[in-house]
């Protein structure tokens, strides 16, 4: 059986979706949104640790993953995405800037430091449609 169009277009390069992790290009850089989900797994880079990873939607209703390693001391503090964040109410408005770069030691990449800014703006709307909180009912749905 011949595979049909739609899904050869489906597996064109420009469909490849891509990584929702914030990329921390630029000191200076910001992203805001609502925080919506943490979840604590394994960390790929560094196996046998832990990494947080938070999940934001974004203005335009994208998806945005901003992760840290759970905990981690730099200079003395905590990895400071990890303080504001966790300060921080799932439905909440928040602001993150990719402050500094440390240096690393040792052979190893330096930390990103990212402040968190907060308001406590609730968007509890945003987070409920992320939840699907007040979603259609089963018999509802066209699935």
């Amino acid at each position: 059986m011949a595979k049909d169009k739609m899904e050869d277009d489906l597996f064109a390069a420009e469909n490849k979706t891509k990584s929702n992790f914030w990329a921390l290009d630029t000191v200076g850089e910001t992203k805001t949104g609502v925080y919506v989900e943490k979840a604590i797994g394994p960390n790929r880079l560094n196996p046998g640790t832990l990494q947080t990873v938070y999940t934001l939607v974004q203005d335009d209703g994208t998806l945005i993953y901003v992760g840290g390693r759970t905990p981690v001391k730099t200079n003395g503090q905590e990895n400071k995405i990890l303080q504001g964040l966790e300060a921080a109410k799932l439905g909440e408005y928040v602001g993150l800037k990719y402050e500094s770069q440390l240096e690393g030691k040792g052979g190893k990449q330096g930390a990103k430091i990212i402040g968190v800014y907060n308001k406590h703006l609730m968007k509890k709307d945003v987070l409920d449609l992320y939840l699907g909180v007040g979603a259609a009912a089963a018999d509802d749905s066209p699935f």
